[in-house]
């Protein structure tokens, strides 16, 4: 018995050497190579998919703007007298930048700052005092708060086109907006409550759920950030700390976007122990190799009753379980409000009667007695044409006529909820 335990115990010593002998390996190389040339593949895919979709405007529209952002913002301090745009920056950059201490959960106070060019110009928003898009008055005067994705902060229009705008400048709805682009919804609403809700008590919140930012590699790194510290209701208190993210972002322009250089360092030196003895960096060439670096989406063709069980023991669960835990941090008074964003492959999917996940979601959701405002469902059976609502680069991002729409579509389905008095 003794002689069969030590050669187990050989046996496991040996394979376990030769396994880290390769994630040593494996950790060089990543080091070395492979998380910047994941960022170029990243970016150069991302190039092409927006030459291709935006090509017919360099063939039928005289006025598009085919500078980059870079051309656009030195053109624009050129005929504005020195008057400065800033790039958009997300805040995994910021967070690298500052040896993973701070993370905004906003972009760079009281700054314009150039939006992405989906239509053919570049949009500029406003932020507000704590990086958001709203005037500053908003923080003064609200009684709503919503939060999501990109689609929500307004990416693709100019500040005041976004549905969330529209429904406070034009149907009354006294609306605060903490949407931010690429970061890790819901892990962020915890922390968005815990640093902001000092300033405001809202009687609603309107929690989002979208399929933005599925795939995006940054999101690993920034929610175990926000489970590790804010799931203990830890904060930053960024409410005192705008100037050191002005200072942030300064640094980031003089030491990276003025020099055309690009962060490709995406591991956190603090986690290397952790993960070598997961074998992450093997584990991550492996994918690059297999060209699975990002994470394959869920395809609505395969097998109905497979679906329908990855949704119901999967995201249905989870979901559910983020959304519960959100009541431990809300004032008891503050009502949550569920509302589904749609996108161009959610409104085909409807279609076809091919959208079990959401469909499973929404239906647990509604039992548990939260309101509910779908809008694949709510467009679908107005019979609105999909091209109207989107940005022509991108399935995600609402058109200045189609942020009109939804915010028309949310002003109705709101004064069904509540009257209108109680806002």
């Amino acid at each position: 018995m003794n002689k069969l335990l030590k050669v187990s115990i050989f046996i496991l010593f040996a394979t376990s050497s030769i396994f880290y002998l390769f994630e040593f390996i494996a950790l060089g190389l990543r080091l070395a190579f492979v998380d910047e040339l994941v960022r170029r593949h990243i970016n150069s895919a991302n190039i092409t998919k927006q030459n291709v979709q935006l090509e017919k405007y360099f063939k039928d529209e005289e006025h598009y703007d085919s500078k980059t952002a870079r051309e656009f913002i030195e053109d624009y301090k050129t005929k504005n007298k020195g008057y400065e745009l800033q790039p958009f920056i997300p805040s995994i950059e910021y967070y690298k930048l500052s040896n993973y201490k701070i993370l905004p959960l906003g972009g760079v106070p009281n700054q314009f700052i150039i939006n992405r060019n989906e239509n053919g110009y570049w949009p500029i928003i406003k932020n507000d005092k704590f990086g958001f898009n709203n005037e500053n008055s908003a923080w003064d005067d609200s009684n709503i708060v919503i939060s999501g994705p990109s689609t929500v902060w307004g990416s693709g229009v100019h500040s005041g086109q976004n549905f969330a705008r529209i429904l406070r400048d034009h149907y009354g709805y006294k609306i605060l907006n903490l949407g931010y682009p690429q970061l890790p919804y819901p892990e962020a609403y915890y922390a968005l409550i815990l640093e902001y809700f000092k300033l405001i008590n809202p009687d609603y919140f309107i929690w989002t759920i979208s399929d933005e930012n599925a795939g995006d590699e940054n999101l690993f790194l920034l929610k175990d950030f926000f489970t590790r510290k804010y799931g203990k209701f830890y904060n930053q208190n960024l409410l005192e700390k705008t100037d050191e993210i002005i200072s942030l972002h300064k640094n980031y322009m003089e030491l990276y976007y003025n020099k055309s250089y690009i962060i490709s360092r995406d591991i956190n030196f603090k986690d290397v122990p952790k993960e070598f003895l997961r074998l992450i960096n093997l584990r991550t060439i492996k994918e690059y190799i297999r060209n699975e670096i990002n994470p394959v989406k869920v395809k609505h063709n395969y097998n109905e009753l497979l679906t329908k069980k990855e949704c119901k023991v999967g995201r249905v669960k989870r979901e559910l379980q983020k959304l519960e835990k959100i009541d431990q941090y809300l004032n008891p008074d503050t009502q949550i409000i569920v509302l589904f964003l749609t996108t161009k492959n959610r409104l085909n999917f409807k279609n076809s009667k091919n959208d079990f996940c959401f469909d499973s979601l929404q239906n647990e959701i509604e039992k548990k007695g939260y309101p509910i405002i779908d809008l694949t469902q709510i467009i679908n059976s107005k019979k609105i044409i999909s091209k109207k609502i989107f940005n022509e680069n991108g399935n995600l991002h609402f058109s200045k006529e189609g942020n009109i729409l939804i915010a028309k579509i949310l002003s109705e389905q709101l004064m069904k909820l509540y009257a209108k008095e109680n806002y």
